[in-house]
């Protein structure tokens, strides 16, 4: 699956329309999402993923301010071990797109964002072929 780059902004009038600092990029990958408990881990996807944060698809979205631990799933089986906050949850019932949580990154190790860099940077390059 190619990746592809997303507006940075969200529609016009839209809540999160100045606050993206990097592009999204269309990517789908296999995620853990680790809540306050291991027994509250869900197994789920992203949709796209920036720098800054990533989309989580889910079925029951935890509300905003839910910290998180991701653990993505990268080339090669190697995996991605990621923190951030929940900025924005989106219900089943709600028409703004697929449900799931926004996640903002935080504390991130400089081998965690080499890491994502290089993720991004591969996409991108293989989106431009």
């Amino acid at each position: 699956m190619g990746a592809e780059i997303k507006d940075a902004g969200a529609p016009p009038g839209g809540p999160f329309q100045n606050r993206r600092r990097w592009p999204r990029i269309a990517l789908e990958l296999a995620v853990r999402v680790k809540f306050a408990s291991i027994a509250e881990a869900v197994e789920s996807r992203t949709v796209d993923i920036s720098r800054g944060g990533v989309f989580i698809q889910m079925r029951e979205p935890r509300p905003m301010g839910t910290r998180v631990n991701i653990v993505m799933q990268v080339a090669d089986g190697a995996s991605l071990n990621l923190s951030g906050v929940v900025v924005r949850s989106v219900a089943m019932e709600d028409l703004s797109g697929p449900p799931g949580i926004a996640v903002v990154f935080t504390d991130l190790e400089e081998a965690a964002k080499k890491a994502l860099d290089d993720l991004l940077a591969r996409k991108l390059a293989r989106s431009a072929r």
